[in-house]
């Protein structure tokens, strides 16, 4: 069966040979390769439309047709595909093949025996990979997506998220060394508009711990001076949370007359107390120029830099006022495009909501020359969820999509559920784990024929 590699080589063919070209005709060799289709359905379907993109998940290809969803192919034991730019220099019994208007053509090649039908994992009327395409699938084996069809099946705008917007590029940050280096980068290239929501940030943190290739600062508050003077239409609002004196110890003492903060009139720091009493901030999130975004666990902060390696006595941590910092371990997602702009849109409601300002909204950027060039995206051509936490506060409901993501989540575990978190005290969540155990029991002793008298709890 073809190794990730090769999957990946036939991605890259695709790319270089089929992208953005409309569809005439199809011709469908094996029917039985179809689901969720007929081989006439799908000829009406795709007639004029193009192949737009691909991504990869795991062994599995999925190109995006305009309108008509996802095709997704598995290629078996020797399956593969085979472009050429006159159709008719292609094998016309193959499994599957494209007839392009342009008299090029697409073929999809698989031998016989490796033939059978898919299961029914996907279903009709869905936009994209994890949302469930529409079902232009072939596969020469069977396949189980659970993965995506899990999340196809949790994702509800209005009920657990926000939002699903669709992200060109995502890459996840392990641990603050990442993070921050990342940031320092993409943050050079800003030109339009820097976000920085949080629950602490730290004019005094340094963002690199090791010798940069440019002259800039690395300390966060002189480097963000630097910026809004080396472009003169760069923005840059800083929004922190308004802390407790319970944590004044940790924190930069009164933040608000720290010089770096306060130097030039295009940085804008604010302290913001829009909450309940007791309440905090907690979103903690970076939108650079509405085009690439993070967003996750780690604040720009003292405490937060640390690699993978987690070394208890890592020089690399000590402050320069000499104190040593714990290690500390996060991840932080970084997003390029929709998904991105998505963020910006959040953070302006959140400024606004702070200082009753109206911020215009801005007009993404080129993001390919913000992402940073050292890192490799994890996933390319996704569709992001934006869940939010927002208590009732001044004539607004309560938002809890967060906490709902998490019990459906969980009740719709089949087969593992995988957490890593800082705190394990959510009573909601622990329930809803207990209950999918309960459950997970019961079907196993009904499936064993050992039986049992507890009913299904609901």
């Amino acid at each position: 069966m073809p190794e990730l590699p090769d999957v990946e080589t036939f991605k890259r063919y695709l790319d270089a040979t089929a992208l953005h070209q409309p569809i005439g005709t199809v011709r469908v060799g094996a029917p039985s390769l179809l689901h969720g289709t007929t081989p006439q359905g799908l000829g009406r379907r795709l007639h004029g439309q193009a192949l737009e993109s691909t991504r990869r998940h795991g062994k599995y290809l999925f190109a995006r047709v305009d309108e008509a969803g996802w095709l997704v192919l598995h290629f078996g034991m020797s399956g593969r595909l085979q472009y050429a730019e006159a159709s008719g220099q292609l094998p016309q019994d193959a499994e599957f093949l494209l007839r392009f208007k342009n008299k090029a053509g697409l073929a999809y090649i698989a031998p016989p025996a490796r033939r059978c039908a898919l299961p029914p994992l996907w279903r009709t009327g869905g936009r994209g990979p994890g949302r469930r395409p529409d079902s232009l699938l072939l596969s020469p084996l069977p396949a189980r997506l659970s993965v995506s069809a899990t999340v196809a099946s949790i994702l509800q705008p209005g009920r657990n998220c926000w939002r699903i917007e669709p992200a060109s590029r995502a890459s996840v940050l392990v641990d603050g060394a990442a993070y921050f280096a990342a940031f320092r980068a993409a943050a050079l290239r800003a030109e339009q508009s820097i976000f920085i929501l949080g629950w602490d940030v730290d004019s005094r943190v340094r963002l690199a711990r090791d010798a940069t290739e440019d002259d800039l600062p690395v300390e966060l508050g002189v480097l963000l001076n630097a910026l809004v003077k080396r472009h003169r239409k760069l923005q840059i609002h800083v929004l922190d949370w308004d802390f407790a004196m319970l944590y004044a110890a940790r924190r930069e003492l009164l933040p608000l007359y720290t010089p770096d903060w306060r130097t030039h009139r295009r940085l804008h720091f604010h302290l913001d107390d829009h909450h309940p009493v007791g309440g905090s901030h907690h979103q903690k999130i970076v939108v650079i120029d509405d085009a690439l975004a993070f967003v996750g666990g780690l604040d720009l902060t003292e405490g937060r830099w640390d690699t993978p390696a987690h070394r208890p006595d890592d020089p690399l941590r000590r402050r320069p006022d000499g104190a040593h910092d714990a290690p500390f371990h996060d991840v932080q997602l970084m997003v390029e495009g929709d998904a991105a702009a998505a963020l910006g849109v959040l953070a302006r409601q959140r400024w606004q909501r702070a200082t009753g300002h109206t911020l215009p909204t801005g007009s993404p950027a080129d993001s390919t020359a913000l992402w940073p060039a050292n890192i490799q995206p994890d996933l390319e051509a996704v569709e992001v969820a934006i869940s939010r936490t927002e208590p009732a506060y001044a004539n607004r409901p309560e938002v809890q999509e967060v906490k709902q993501l998490y019990l459906d989540a969980i009740a719709a575990a089949r087969h593992c559920i995988y957490f890593e978190n800082q705190y394990f005290t959510a009573h909601a969540v622990g329930d809803a784990m207990a209950q999918r155990l309960r459950n997970w029991l019961i079907r196993k002793n009904r499936g064993s024929g050992k039986g049992t008298d507890a009913r299904e709890p609901t």
